[in-house]
């Protein structure tokens, strides 16, 4: 059972890696969160 939580955790961590800190080249570099966000603000304001 300890080895499915270690797992739960590494691949918690890569999420967390991939969206919040990986900038992506389609994003101009950007991270997922860093656009997602951004256009949330913007959703607001219209």
């Amino acid at each position: 059972m300890n080895d499915v939580f270690r797992a739960k955790r590494i691949i918690d961590d890569w999420i967390g890696f991939y969206n919040s800190e990986r900038p992506h080249t389609a994003l101009d570099k950007r991270t997922a969160d860093a656009t997602y966000f951004d256009q949330t603000e913007i959703r607001k304001a219209a």
